[in-house]
């Protein structure tokens, strides 16, 4: 199982990281498309549903990438595969959740609000949700941080990329912005296990 998942965790967590980041985009489009002031063209009918269901499949994905990842160091990283792994299981629930929230409220999550202050207000268990998702990641990025050798290596951590484009989303203009920022953990995820996939063949 260890060879089979150092081997293969990689290309399955960035097909995740794909899913996901169209499911990000196709829940992003609804939510947004409720906001007069961005004047979108109207998402297709039952968008929400595939954009909730490709976020919900692939974020546990992750977990496989956490767990390759863990085995690339000189001795097993438990902590990284615990967090990862904790992680992409309340993500895929958060992603779940939040798109069940968008389907209930056509609107948006809460009332036709930006994408992240509709969360902020979507009510205590949703949010607890994303708390709990984000610690996970936190600890997570973390422990990866302390597996890089080289300080280029740094760029490529899905915690130090979120935080890169989540700044860059606030130098675009809308509608852009309200589009990259919030998909910023899952853009990050594609970047890195893209690297971790590079970095196997090199």
């Amino acid at each position: 199982m260890r060879e089979w998942c150092a081997s293969h965790g990689a290309r399955i967590a960035l097909f995740g990281a794909i899913m996901t980041t169209l499911g990000d985009f196709a829940q992003l489009w609804v939510v947004n498309a409720g906001r007069p002031d961005l004047n979108l063209i109207p998402p297709p009918p039952g968008l929400i549903i595939w954009g909730t269901l490709l976020g919900a499949i692939g974020i546990p994905l992750y977990g496989l990438g956490y767990c390759a990842r863990a085995m690339q160091g000189s001795k097993q990283n438990a902590i990284l595969i615990i967090s990862g792994m904790a992680f992409s299981i309340l993500g895929g629930i958060v992603h779940a959740s939040t798109g069940v929230l968008i389907a209930y409220n056509i609107g948006g999550i809460a009332g036709g609000l930006p994408p992240l202050q509709g969360v902020l207000q979507s009510g205590p268990i949703v949010l607890t949700l994303w708390i709990l998702a984000g610690l996970a990641f936190l600890v997570a990025g973390a422990a990866e941080l302390r597996m890089a050798i080289y300080r280029h290596e740094y760029l490529f951590n899905p915690l130090v990329l979120t935080l890169l484009i989540t700044a860059s989303a606030f130098l675009l203009a809308l509608p852009w912005c309200d589009f990259v920022g919030p998909a910023a953990v899952n853009l990050s995820h594609l970047i890195f296990f893209s690297r971790m996939l590079v970095a196997q063949h090199e």
